[in-house]
């Protein structure tokens, strides 16, 4: 588990959200976000805010089954901790058999499975941050490679900041 967190005195909103990995494929489904929303057409895994006194997972499950029409059911992996002065957020991995066709919210435009290779640059800042930390692309990696047998890269995963 990474975790950033500048000076200061811990977040008072809390968020959440999952990457999810096709088994089968060693791919995510990754969404491109409407251009009504913060960091309007990036892309990104599925997440959002907390409600009430959820914890970190119950948010991340949450919020990807309003997000694609799919309930994560299996276990998930904690992944990566973020944290600003006004906002925390936490990654999560669930891992699922096959590709299924998402059923998008208004939050997103568009989305796509691809490998972690194949995301594109124009990223939201969070998962930009996920890109820039070797530590967790390392794990990325190690994920994919012992649950689907797909071999990555790492050069063309990790962002350099």
């Amino acid at each position: 588990m990474r975790f950033y967190q500048p000076p200061g005195g811990p977040s008072t909103k809390k968020g959440a959200g999952c990457m999810i990995m096709a088994r089968k494929t060693g791919r995510f489904l990754m969404c491109k976000r409407a251009v009504n929303t913060p960091y309007p057409l990036t892309w990104a895994s599925f997440g959002g805010k907390s409600e009430g006194y959820e914890s970190a997972e119950q948010t991340a499950r949450r919020e990807a089954f309003e997000e694609t029409g799919h309930r994560i059911d299996g276990p998930v992996e904690h992944l990566f901790h973020f944290e600003l002065s006004t906002f925390s957020f936490d990654t999560f991995i669930a891992t699922v058999e096959e590709e299924f066709a998402p059923h998008l919210n208004g939050e997103s435009e568009d989305a796509s499975w691809m490998t972690l290779e194949e995301i594109p640059e124009n990223v939201h800042d969070g998962l930009r941050a996920i890109l820039e930390d070797k530590i967790t692309v390392n794990r990325l990696i190690r994920h994919v490679e012992s649950t689907s047998g797909r071999w990555c890269d790492f050069d063309r995963i990790f962002r350099k900041p």
